[in-house]
């Protein structure tokens, strides 16, 4: 990775140590930090995957949760016993 690269990053708090590689990525995408759920509480903008929509009101304290199936062909390997098959 180039110089200004490594300093690039390191100016951005958004990202994390890849614990396959190494690297640092950079992710601007707070979706990471969503658990799964068949009744979820945001889903895509309609025409815009890089936006979430609340699908209902969310309180204060309650979990984030978007439906993994919808966007992620291999979900049902990776959730423990296929959850929402």
């Amino acid at each position: 990775m180039c110089t200004y690269c490594r300093r690039s990053l390191s100016a951005y708090p958004n990202g994390y140590i890849d614990s396959k590689t190494g690297e640092r990525i950079l992710c601007g995408d707070d979706a990471r930090f969503f658990n799964h759920s068949t009744d979820p509480t945001v889903a895509d903008a309609a025409g815009n995957p890089y936006e979430c929509v609340a699908l209902r009101d969310i309180a204060l304290g309650d979990e984030i949760t978007s439906d993994y199936f919808l966007f992620d062909r291999s979900a049902g390997e990776k959730l423990p016993g296929g959850a929402g098959t």
